[in-house]
Order: structure tokens, then sequence, then C-alpha cells
């Protein structure tokens, strides 16, 4: 005849599967937070990018004699200078329209962004 002790608890083998269950969990977890944090990091990269575009397309559209100019390319100043950006000039199929074309990069994050802006040329 076998003796209830009254003593209740897990077995090893018990405990062994629950420590696997909350590790895969956990692995899960903190792999779901990185992969998110990586994805903020790389969109507020890239809206940065368009703004720099955008700013860089005003500044080109203000400054330079467009019906003359085809294109050039630099390094932003500042807190920016780890984005680059190019510039060109491209002739469109409809007679007299050309496109200037800004093109902002960051190469640490690979993140782009190109404004375009169409104007007349006579």
């Amino acid at each position: 005849m076998k003796q209830v002790s009254g003593q209740g608890g897990f077995t090893f083998l018990e405990v062994m599967a629950a420590i696997v269950v909350i590790s895969v969990m956990s692995l899960t977890a903190v792999q779901l937070v990185k992969n998110t944090s990586d994805e903020f990091i790389k969109v507020k990269a890239s809206r940065h990018a368009y703004e720099l575009a955008q700013k860089k397309l005003y500044q080109i559209v203000a400054d330079e004699e467009l019906a003359s100019y085809d294109g050039s390319s630099g390094v932003f100043d500042g807190d920016d200078d780890n984005y680059t950006w190019t510039s060109e000039t491209l002739v469109s199929s409809t007679e007299g329209v050309r496109v200037l074309k800004v093109k902002v990069q960051e190469e640490q994050i690979n993140v782009s962004a190109v404004m375009d802006y169409m104007y007349f040329s006579k």
C-alpha cells in the first residue's frame, strides 16, 4: 500500500518545461521590441531625408538659374553631415518641360529620399 505524503509540488520535468516555455516567449518579445526599435529609427531617418531633400530642392529653385542648371552634389552641414545629396536636371518628353531631381541618402541606416520639381524652360 502506497502512502500519500500530503506534500504537493511540481516535478523536475514540469519545472524544466515551464522554463523552456517562458524562455521562448521572452526571446520572441525581445526580438519584437528590437525589430520595432530598428524600424522606428529607419522611419525617422527616412522622414528626415525627405525634409532635407525638400529643403535642398527649394534652395536650388530659389538660388539657381534653372534654365542653365545641370546638377550638383554635396554633404549637409552640422548634425546632418551623414546625409549626402545629389541633384540633376532631366529633360521631359514634353517640349520645354524639365525636371529638377534631388536625392538625399543616408548610408549607415540605408535610407534615401527623392523630390522632383517640374518647370517650364524656354
